[in-house]
C-alpha cells in the first residue's frame, strides 16, 4: 500500500461572507487557517483519492472541478475521488445561503484548484506506508439537538435551560474512528478522524476551522508541522455542541475545548490502534433519482404579506424563533430560491470505498445519526468512515419520523428538500456498495 496526504490553504481573503447563518457576517479575522486536505490510497496500480473541504457545504459543480482537473493531470479516475465538506460555519463564500449571504466565483475557482492541487501533489508523494486503525468513544461534547417539549411538540435547539424541555428525542454517536499512516520507517505522514457534532461552535465574525482545527493543532505538535490531520464530518444532521442544561460551551473559544477533548482520545486511540488487515482498495458508486419534496402554498403571495409586517435589518441575525413571522419570512426568502429549480427529481450520489478491511461510506447532505448508526450496524467491514456533506449540497436527511413542522431540519427549502424516504434508500444503497467493495 502506498499513501500520501497533502493539504493546501484555501483561507479567503478578510471581509468576505461566511455562510452558515440567515444573516451577513463578514470576517474580520482569522482564528484558524483553513484548508482543503488530501488522502490518497494506491494499492496494486489502482488509486483512490479523498478530498476534504473546510467549507460549509459544496456544491455539485464544485465536486465536479476538483475531480476533472484531478483526472486531466494524474492518473487518478474521476470515479475514484470523493470530494466533501466538513461543514464549517465560519468559512469561505461556496454557496448562496439565505437572502444576504451570495457564493463568490473567484473564491470558489481557488477553492477548486487548490482543492484539486492537493491531490496532484500527493500524487507526486505517494510513499510505501503502513495503516493502523482503532475505534475510540467520546460522550462528554456532542448532544443530540431535537427536544420534546411538554406541549408534545418536537423541537430543534430550544435554549438554555427552557424549563419546557421534557427530553432529546435521540441519542448522539460516540465513536471517535481512527486511520493512522506512517511509512516504513515508522514517521507519521497522517491521520483520518471520523467524529459526529455540527461544526458551528464559533459565535464571532472570523474565519476559523472550527474544533477539527484545534485537533489538527494538537496532532501537528505531536506529530510535526508537515503531518496532515483529515477531518471527517460523521452523521450529526441533528447533534450539536449545545448542552441546553448549562452555560459550559459558552465560554470564549470552547471550540478549542471541544478540539482538545477530541485530539486526547484521537491520541489515546492511536496508541490502541491495530494494523490494517488487507491492502487493497476498490470505488463502487450508485446514483440515486430521488423526488423533491413539493411546495404547497403560493410563496410569492406569502413574502409580499409578510414584508408589510416584519421590520429586519441586513446585519440583524435572522430566524430567531421568538418572532415567527420572522422566522417564517426567512423560510419562505428560502423557498423562494429552492422552487427556482423545477426538476421534481434530484440526482444524488452515494459511493463506498473500501481501504483492506476498512470502508468509508460517502454521503449526501445532512445525515441524521440514527443513519449512520444503522450503516455501522450492519456494515460488513471491521472500520467504518461515515462522510457527510459529499459529492454536492443536497441539504437535510431527517429520519421519517421528524417531519414535523417544530423541527428545522426537516423544514422544506433548500436545506431541506428530499422525499421523506430519502435517508432509507440511501442506508439501502450505502449498504449494498459496501457489499459489493466486499
Amino acid at each position: 500500500m502506498k499513501i500520501a496526504f497533502y493539504e493546501s490553504d484555501i483561507t479567503p481573503s478578510l471581509y468576505t461572507n461566511m455562510p452558515g447563518y440567515f444573516n451577513e457576517r463578514l470576517a474580520k479575522t482569522i482564528k484558524d487557517k483553513i484548508y482543503a486536505k488530501t488522502v490518497l490510497f494506491e494499492s496494486n496500480g489502482e488509486k483512490i483519492a479523498f478530498v476534504s473541504i473546510d467549507a460549509n457545504f459544496i456544491t455539485e459543480d464544485i465536486a465536479d472541478r476538483v475531480k476533472k482537473r484531478v483526472a486531466e493531470n494524474t492518473d487518478i479516475k474521476e470515479e475514484n475521488i470523493t470530494v466533501g465538506a466538513t461543514h464549517l460555519h465560519n468559512a469561505g463564500p461556496t454557496v448562496d445561503w439565505g437572502r444576504f449571504v451570495k457564493k463568490d466565483p473567484v473564491y470558489i475557482s481557488l477553492v477548486c484548484d487548490k482543492a484539486a492541487d492537493a491531490v496532484i501533489v500527493a500524487n507526486f508523494n505517494l510513499k510505501p506506508a503502513r495503516l493502523r486503525c482503532g475505534n475510540g468513544f467520546l460522550d462528554s461534547i456532542s448532544f443530540h439537538r431535537i427536544y420534546k417539549m411538554k406541549n408534545g411538540t418536537f423541537q430543534t435547539n430550544p435554549g438554555k435551560r427552557n424549563p419546557d424541555i421534557v427530553e432529546p428525542v435521540g441519542e448522539i454517536d460516540p465513536d471517535v474512528t481512527v486511520m493512522f499512516a506512517e511509512d516504513t520507517d515508522g514517521k507519521p505522514l497522517g491521520c483520518i478522524t471520523n467524529f459526529a457534532c455540527h461544526q458551528d461552535c464559533v459565535d464571532e465574525y472570523v474565519f476559523s476551522g472550527d474544533y477539527s482545527s484545534q485537533l489538527s493543532n494538537r496532532l501537528k505538535d505531536k506529530y510535526g508541522w508537515r503531518f496532515v490531520s483529515m477531518f471527517i464530518l460523521g452523521t450529526c444532521g441533528n447533534i450539536n455542541h449545545f448542552d441546553v442544561k448549562t452555560d459550559k460551551d459558552t465560554v470564549f473559544e470552547y471550540y478549542r475545548v471541544m478540539g482538545n477533548a477530541l485530539a486526547d482520545e484521537v491520541l489515546k486511540t492511536i496508541n490502541i490502534s491495530e494494523l490494517l488487515d488487507g491492502n487493497g482498495v476498490s470505488q463502487k458508486t450508485e446514483i440515486l433519482s430521488l423526488q423533491k419534496r413539493k411546495v404547497d402554498f403560493d410563496v410569492e403571495s406569502e413574502i409580499e404579506k409578510l414584508e408589510k409586517t416584519v421590520e429586519f435589518y441586513d446585519d440583524e441575525i435572522l430566524g430567531s424563533q421568538s418572532d415567527p413571522e420572522k422566522l417564517k419570512l426567512v423560510f419562505d426568502y428560502d423557498l423562494r430560491n429552492y422552487i427556482k429549480d423545477t426538476n421534481a427529481e434530484k440526482l444524488v450520489p452515494v459511493k463506498v470505498f473500501r481501504v483492506g478491511d476498512s470502508a468509508f461510506y460517502a454521503l449526501p447532505g445532512e445525515v441524521f445519526v440514527e443513519y449512520g448508526k444503522q450503516i455501522k450496524e450492519n456494515s460488513p467491514f471491521k472500520n467504518n468512515f461515515i462522510i457527510t456533506n459529499s459529492n454536492g449540497l443536497f441539504g437535510y436527511i431527517p429520519t421519517k419520523d421528524r417531519f414535523m413542522p417544530t423541527v428545522y431540519e426537516s423544514k422544506l427549502g433548500c436545506t431541506s428538500y428530499l422525499e421523506e424516504t430519502a435517508g432509507e434508500k440511501i442506508v439501502k444503497t450505502a449498504l449494498s456498495l459496501a457489499n459489493e467493495c466486499k
